[in-house]
């Protein structure tokens, strides 16, 4: 039987190095659901396992910058913060 992996879930956050040689995934990560937790990508999955549909895929530097921007601005947009207007005036 095949028991789910945090590595395959949507709350798991794989840790990458960035080097002048590209991105290398390492065997660490967190869960940010409930709240921040250290897995490793084998760890069994817990009671809010989500399976991760399409996995990002960090080939080369354009996949990898694309991924870290449209997370961040995922991120950004949940926080709700109010409009700005700035005056150039």
């Amino acid at each position: 039987m095949n028991t789910p992996k945090c590595q395959t879930c949507v709350h798991y956050r794989r840790h990458y190095l960035l080097d002048s040689q590209g991105c290398t995934a390492i065997n660490c990560g967190h869960c940010v659901f409930p709240r921040t937790k250290h897995r490793e990508p084998g760890h069994p999955a817990c009671s809010k396992y989500i399976l991760q549909t399409v996995p990002p895929a960090l080939t080369d530097w354009g996949s990898v910058v694309h991924f870290l921007i449209t997370e961040l601005l995922q991120y950004i947009l949940s926080l709700g913060l109010p409009p700005t207007h700035m005056d150039n005036g």
